[in-house]
């Protein structure tokens, strides 16, 4: 019996992720192959694409929590049979995203250039391809919140397979405005890292139009509640926000700038293996999702049994994922970094140092599974905490290595393994401590 209701959560939980995964891998291919077009302009525009589009993926990651927040107490009012709230929980997200979009793009429009130079040390033709490249992508942020929250409503009602096929005609689409764009075919002229913005944006605007329209019934009913829980929103969402930030600043701002300090070799190659990164990882990411849906509705219905079997099938199966694109990528690894650049330095130091930052990376599973199963059940603060005592450990190494001269991409690489190995060996300790206990069942 116990088996049969293994099996059949396994079941549940890859029939949600699978949609996404398979999105996602479209997605990332279209935007591998969009930032080749462009990447391959010169190895300036390869480091500035991947820093900018890097960046703005962390900031969206951060601010993006408040559709975390949204899905894990939307899935717990669905837990506990309360409509209204869920309602109200949409009304007052869409207010939220809206006011921080807005003043993310003031931000780009009036500091971006600063930023770049002061934080990441650009100059010259690498902070002008850049600075042009980030001013471009300014709406991405509001455009992606938006998203954020319409797919949200589909994964909480666990409509995943949407997802999917919306993802498929984007991309395509964006891959066919890249090439026009960067490229300038037909009527439009050579656009550059402009082209490759350009097209990304226009791409969502797509998404954001067909997604209004799968989720018009719901979008209805919401418009009609007032935002009353733009407060609890905030309040869930700060822990959430607060974990994003720590691993925003160490591993996007601090870890690429000490790399971008170390030599433009050590950029360009490191934003090679980051193209590798992101597939391997995507795995988790998903099922990272379905722990945000099935764990924060099973609090709601008061089950601790089941979450922690949703915790452990989904690293297990992410686990498997991560090995399984590791491998592939790994055994492919010529040909794969080739399609980014043909520049030979680059590529011979991101082969040799490609299979060491996958092999360190693998930390990141149990830490990403854990982390989302304790803010699920409202531990943000016990996650928060203890993030933020291991980053700043993580942190002090970077700049003590740094200030001693003693900088390479295997030291920094071995910080990022300890810190989230630890972290996921903290959080994993919690996991099982609240289970044993059943604390609320």
């Amino acid at each position: 019996m116990k088996k049969k209701a293994n099996l059949s959560l396994t079941k549940e939980l890859s029939s949600f992720s699978f949609p996404l995964l398979a999105s996602s891998l479209i997605q990332l291919l279209i935007g591998q192959i969009s930032f080749a077009i462009v990447s391959r302009l010169s190895s300036s525009t390869l480091s500035s694409v991947n820093t900018i589009d890097s960046l703005l993926f962390s900031v969206g990651g951060i601010l993006g929590v408040l559709s975390v927040a949204f899905n894990m107490l939307g899935s717990k009012a669905l837990g506990q049979k309360d409509k209204k709230s869920f309602y109200q929980y949409i009304s007052s997200i869409t207010v939220l995203n809206t006011i921080v979009g807005f003043g993310v793009i003031a931000l780009i429009v009036l500091f971006g250039n600063t930023f770049l130079h002061q934080i990441y040390g650009f100059t010259g033709e690498l902070q002008e391809i850049a600075s042009i490249y980030l001013l471009s992508m300014s709406p991405y942020i509001l455009l992606t919140l938006y998203s954020f929250t319409l797919t949200n409503i589909l994964k909480v009602e666990k409509k995943t397979m949407y997802i999917f096929t919306i993802s498929l005609a984007s991309s395509i689409l964006q891959l066919f405005l890249s090439y026009t764009f960067i490229n300038g075919l037909f009527i439009f002229p050579k656009m550059g890292v402009v082209g490759a913005g350009l097209s990304l944006n226009i791409s969502l605007l797509f998404t954001l139009f067909v997604y209004t329209f799968l989720v018009k019934n719901q979008i209805k009913l919401a418009i009609l509640e007032k935002p009353i829980y733009i407060k609890n929103l905030v309040k869930k969402g700060l822990p959430l926000l607060g974990q994003e930030i720590l691993e925003g600043v160490i591993f996007i701002i601090v870890f690429e700038a000490i790399i971008a300090r170390s030599g433009k070799l050590n950029l360009a190659s490191y934003a090679l293996i980051a193209q590798g990164l992101t597939i391997i990882k995507l795995p988790t990411f998903m099922f990272a999702n379905a722990v945000t849906v099935f764990v924060s509705e099973a609090y709601g219905e008061r089950k601790a049994k089941k979450i922690g079997k949703i915790t452990k099938i989904s690293f297990l199966l992410s686990l498997l994922g991560y090995c399984l694109f590791s491998f592939i990528i790994y055994f492919a690894k010529e040909p794969f970094l080739s399609f980014f650049s043909t520049d030979s330095a680059v590529l011979n130091l991101a082969t040799e140092k490609l299979p060491i930052l996958f092999l360190f990376s693998i930390s990141t599973v149990g830490y990403e599974i854990s982390k989302y199963s304790l803010q699920s059940t409202e531990h943000e603060k016990y996650v928060i905490k203890t993030t933020f005592l291991v980053n700043a450990f993580c942190i002090f190494g970077m700049v003590m290595i740094s200030l001693q001269k003693m900088l390479t991409l295997d030291s920094i690489f071995f910080l990022y393994f300890i810190n989230f190995f630890v972290l996921s060996v903290f959080f994993t300790k919690k996991l099982n401590r609240k289970d044993k206990e059943n604390y609320y069942d």
